[in-house]
């Protein structure tokens, strides 16, 4: 993805939903909802099913987003997440992996 709309690979930090709703209850209830469940999705019965096979492949798709339909995050919720996103680090950085 982000090779495809140009900008640096991210560094990937999976927190626990429940987490983030214990580090941030005002400030992030729309994370909980959001990714309380895998956004990611998986078209193998619609291809087995329905016959659909895909066009158009990912990296084409992503690079074609429009940003006009992306909502920038505000600064107050930037700063939430990453004042959540500092205490997760600190909290598991030193953690053996």
């Amino acid at each position: 993805m982000a090779q495809a709309v140009g900008v640096e690979d991210p560094r990937i930090v999976h927190i626990p939903t429940d987490v983030i709703a214990r580090l941030s209850a005002d400030g992030a209830p729309w994370c909980v909802q959001n990714f309380q469940y895998s956004n990611v999705f998986d078209t193998t019965a619609a291809h087995r099913d329905l016959g659909f096979d895909p066009t158009i492949d990912w990296p084409t798709g992503a690079a074609g987003l429009d940003t006009e339909f992306v909502t920038p995050v505000s600064a107050t919720v930037r700063a939430d997440l990453e004042s959540i996103l500092a205490r997760w680090h600190a909290a598991t950085d030193e953690l053996p992996r």
